[in-house]
């Protein structure tokens, strides 16, 4: 996080919120998965975020119970 699409390095303002948020929603994978959060300055007091998320022998994971890459439509 804090890199455009473009792959341009713009970095962002990160809280304690801002860390908390992350850390609920990583709290959101099942099964839990180990995963690096690194908070790396880089201009004007913003960050670019890297997470690095460890292969899991446990795939497939769920994301807020919902699998990964998977769309469910209403049928009547």
């Amino acid at each position: 996080m804090g890199v455009n699409d473009s792959g341009i390095i713009i970095g962002q303002k990160v809280t304690d919120d801002t860390k908390k948020e992350i850390a609920r929603e990583i709290a959101k994978i099942e099964p839990p998965v180990n995963v690096l959060v690194n908070y790396i300055p880089v201009n004007d007091g913003k960050v670019v975020i890297v997470v690095t998320v460890e292969a899991s022998p446990f795939a497939p994971h769920a994301f807020d119970c919902r699998p990964f890459g998977v769309t469910r439509k209403n049928r009547l």
